[in-house]
């Protein structure tokens, strides 16, 4: 019914700060060789890498494939506790 009356499905801004999230974690990547980031991490241009790493797992289950597709090919870690190097980082 939704699609019927023309609901917009994709919400820019959401879009818009998937997009920031996602070029910030292939910048941590390429800084530090692993997309294990901390909890609290923040980028140099202010952006809460961490908070938006832990948003994006808890959101996992109603993420579009195309950002699954996109997290999934930077390496991004779904379950941190399961790597050995996960307390480190907190």
């Amino acid at each position: 019914m939704l699609d019927e009356v023309g609901f917009i499905w994709d919400n820019p801004k959401t879009e818009k700060s998937f997009v920031l999230g996602l070029n910030n974690l292939q910048d941590y990547k390429k800084q530090n060789g692993h997309v294990l980031v901390p909890t609290r991490y923040i980028s140099d241009n202010g952006f809460k890498l961490g908070s938006w790493i832990n948003r994006i797992r808890v959101k996992r289950k109603t993420i579009s494939d195309n950002h699954l597709k996109l997290l999934n090919d930077v390496g991004f870690i779904w379950d941190a506790s399961k790597t050995k190097s996960a307390s480190k980082n907190d």
